[in-house]
């Protein structure tokens, strides 16, 4: 029934560029992918948090959409504690919000807005949806880098900050985890066994712990994700990949797969993305049927890549299910001050 190629990714940690933190850099060590999104300007809307002295906290968040404005109120589903009373910094920048003791001076949370007004609106669909604009990614020669020595150095980056800087926009960044690599093989017709003369191979690699083989698997999913969401900002794969041979569909060819399939989750954070030709969710499943290698029969091969096709739809149907299912851990929140933020903080 063919040889299908499978990975999944989920998003590891998200940030905006300008609130980057040290301690950012252990939660990305192993991921090298990354995904620029835009949504509209959110933030917390001035004068709206009142901290009772119990430690609730409610307010206010707006959403500055194309020729409207949403407003919702959002509560914190937890309370806060100091030794005195609890003050929301009415001085910080519209992307950065603080919250101290004003006895003791101590800082008690602090982070992106947007983060905030997410948990406390118990993940609401209107702060969830992230638009696709970039997908990146970050390996280096020996597997020496990760998304975020990339981040901090991309120009493509840098220029969709100002391209972005006078519009009513906020730009963030997703740093992605490759979760699961497999591949799966299905004997039925004899094109299948003309297919399976690559897996003693095949399953060399699996044990031999070759870096080039992540890399490999780190530019697939590159190109696939490019290939199915079309992002504004991408140019490489995003009309040929993997109908045209390129450096990166040979990868798949040498081996003779018949089908790739990679899919995207918000791995716990309640994201959800979308672009212009894909529907908003929080499980996206790219599914492609490969070209057929030249010495295969093309009824042969289409039959065994569309029965493996139907094979893995029921799997990865209940993969999505539970995806909905799974509880939202808000994988965005730092334990340290951004750079900018910090050499600016005073204690009260």
């Amino acid at each position: 029934m063919g040889l299908g190629k499978f990975f999944e990714c989920e998003v590891a940690l998200t940030f905006r560029q300008q609130n980057l933190a040290a301690q950012y850099g252990p939660l990305v060590a192993d991921c090298n992918l990354y995904v620029v999104t835009r949504r509209p300007r959110t933030y917390i809307t001035p004068g709206s948090v009142p901290i009772s002295r119990c430690g609730k906290l409610v307010g206010k968040v707006t959403i500055d959409y194309p020729g409207k404005r949403l407003c919702q109120r959002f509560r914190l589903p937890f309370r806060l504690a100091g030794e005195g009373r609890l003050v929301w910094c009415d001085d910080m920048p519209r992307d950065y919000y603080q919250i101290i003791d004003d006895k003791t001076g101590r800082l008690i949370l602090h982070g992106d807005p947007w983060g905030l007004a997410f948990l406390g609106s118990e993940f609401s669909p209107q702060l969830a949806a992230h638009e696709v604009i970039y997908i990146g990614r970050s390996v280096g020669a020996k597997r020496e880098r990760n998304s975020l020595d990339r981040i901090i150095a991309h120009d493509k980056i840098q220029s969709i900050y100002a391209d972005h800087s006078s519009q009513c926009c906020d730009i963030f960044i997703s740093v992605l985890r490759i979760s699961g690599s497999s591949s799966v093989f299905e004997l039925a017709t004899p094109a299948d066994f003309s297919m399976s003369r690559n897996l003693p191979e095949l399953t060399g690699r699996l044990f031999g712990g070759d870096k080039t083989i992540y890399a490999e698997a780190v530019s697939l999913c590159e190109a696939a994700l490019i290939a199915y969401f079309r992002p504004e900002y991408n140019t490489h794969h995003k009309n040929i990949f993997p109908r045209k041979p390129t450096k990166v569909s040979d990868l798949l060819t040498r081996y003779r797969y018949s089908n790739l399939t990679v899919t995207l989750d918000g791995g716990g954070t309640g994201i959800r993305f979308w672009s212009s030709g894909r529907k908003l969710s929080g499980f996206h499943r790219a599914d492609w049927i490969l070209p057929c290698p030249d010495d295969i029969p093309i009824d042969e091969f289409k039959a065994s890549a569309t029965q493996m096709e139907k094979s893995s739809s029921k799997v990865f149907s209940d993969v999505n299910a539970l995806a909905h299912m799974a509880s939202v851990t808000l994988a965005f929140v730092p334990v340290d001050m951004p750079d900018r933020i910090k050499k600016d903080y005073r204690q009260v």
